[in-house]
């Protein structure tokens, strides 16, 4: 899309057959025009917009203040891009992954959102977090964590469902 600087004139066709996933940052306004301008090209679309949290009574998904209708409404008009948020787990691993009352809010949370927001799925980042704390050294710890991924998938893909029965997942 971009080269030296210069920008390619060809905004619509695509070139490759696999999947192509552009994050979207707050603090950069020109990635959301670039995202408007080659959502042809893309496949997939992760701005970066959620945290999902710890506070004194529980856990919190911060940053539907980021999210821009206006712009997710002018991408679908002009492309196929899946809009998939990015969701940073801030939370302490053992709060989440330990409890299963935080582990189904957590899912909740993510799961409401994405139904509120018409998304299209998530890209999950947790690996900074779990990997400082040691969850993919720890066998037990690792095995919650890929439990967690499952159920939070089947979930989200149960409600994708819900509002299209013939999704395309990647």
């Amino acid at each position: 899309m971009q080269e030296n600087g210069r920008v390619y004139e060809n905004a619509s066709r695509r070139h490759y057959a696999y999947p192509i996933l552009a994050y979207i940052t707050p603090w950069n306004s020109r990635g959301y025009e670039m995202a408007k301008r080659f959502n042809s090209k893309l496949t997939h679309l992760s701005p970066v917009w959620y945290d999902l949290k710890s506070d004194r009574n529980g856990l919190v998904l911060e940053g539907r203040h980021n999210a821009d209708s206006q712009w997710i409404s002018d991408l679908r008009k002009k492309g196929n891009a899946l809009i998939i948020p990015r969701v940073v787990l801030e939370t302490i691993p053992m709060e989440l992954l330990g409890k299963k009352k935080n582990w189904n809010r957590a899912i909740d949370l993510i799961v409401t959102e994405c139904k509120e927001m018409e998304y299209d799925g998530i890209v999950l980042e947790s690996w900074s977090r779990w990997a400082a704390y040691g969850v993919l050294h720890d066998p037990e710890m690792r095995s919650m964590a890929l439990q967690f991924i499952k159920e939070l998938g089947q979930a989200l893909h149960s409600t994708i469902l819900e509002r299209n029965p013939n999704p395309t997942f990647s």
